[in-house]
């Protein structure tokens, strides 16, 4: 996954969490879960990332959630919780609603 793809994750999770601040609502690990499988499926179906970049997103995606909360996240629990991100396949268009609009 090349950097390119990386900047627009890492833009795509600052809009998501600051629409969530401005809400005042969670962003637990099930939203933070919810929210990557999201975006991921999104850009996997409109050819942005190719399905075998699913993993390397999900990784790279929980890193920098992981990074928000200084780091408590295993190295292990990273790769279990981006596996599974990565085993769900549906879009939730209200999440991607959240992001781009």
């Amino acid at each position: 996954m090349d950097n390119d793809k990386k900047e627009l994750l890492k833009k795509d999770f600052e809009l998501f969490i600051a629409n969530r601040k401005k809400t005042g609502r969670n962003f637990s690990i099930p939203e933070f879960a919810d929210f990557a499988s999201a975006i991921i499926n999104f850009y996997v179906g409109g050819g942005v990332l190719a399905h075998q970049e699913r993993n390397q997103a999900a990784i790279f995606l929980t890193s920098l959630y992981n990074k928000g909360l200084r780091n408590v996240i295993s190295d292990e629990d990273i790769q279990n919780i981006a596996q599974a991100i990565c085993q769900e396949e549906l879009i939730d268009y209200n999440i991607i609603n959240e992001i781009f609009n």
